[in-house]
């Protein structure tokens, strides 16, 4: 389980700072020094079982509190996700053939736009996907979906090992990777 998390981990650099940060109700947000914002989704139950290992600091290098991406603490994870977010959320990170969506990247338009051309001819495993299964019934491609509280026709969460090895590709949301939702 940790593999994919020491990878997202890897990809943070020194030159990133916490300028400030706030958790609230449903979502957690960073603001780095240098005005870039990044947000994440917060579990409110049983956040405070186990305390922050990191304290999280305006001045703090994103290398100093990233590892909180592995933290059991439902709050501490939801903020380094959103610092991982403000790492990425960069410009000068942004690839040359990105493609800029109307309405921007968070809206579910964005989201029907990229599942077009990169899940059309594909069995994909979405786990914890934003949308309900209706809202995404012109989703292109054979598709799975995985959630912790599975509604109609999803998959409960346990089925993701015989599900994922089957799939073309398998799309993770941040619930996903502040819950802990997968495993080795």
């Amino acid at each position: 389980m940790w593999t994919i998390y020491d990878r997202l981990i890897e990809t943070v650099d020194d030159s990133v700072k916490i300028r400030d940060f706030v958790v609230g109700a449903r979502y957690a947000a960073v603001l780095t020094e240098d005005g870039v914002l990044g947000l994440a989704p917060v579990i409110t139950e049983k956040w405070d079982r186990f305390p922050y290992s990191i304290d999280p600091q305006p001045g703090m290098s994103a290398v100093e509190f990233i590892p909180a991406l592995k933290s059991w603490n439902y709050h501490e994870s939801a903020l380094a996700l959103a610092l991982l977010n403000a790492c990425h959320n960069r410009t000068d990170r942004l690839p040359s053939d990105a493609v800029v969506y109307p309405g921007g990247r968070r809206s579910k338009g964005a989201f029907f736009k990229y599942c077009e051309t990169n899940t059309a001819g594909k069995k994909t495993v979405m786990i914890e996907p934003q949308y309900e299964r209706e809202e995404m019934s012109s989703v292109p491609g054979i598709f799975d979906i995985v959630r912790r509280e599975k509604s109609f026709r999803d998959y409960m969460f346990n089925a993701y090992e015989e599900l994922v090895p089957a799939a073309d590709q398998v799309m993770l949301s941040g619930m996903t990777i502040v819950d802990k939702l997968i495993s080795p």
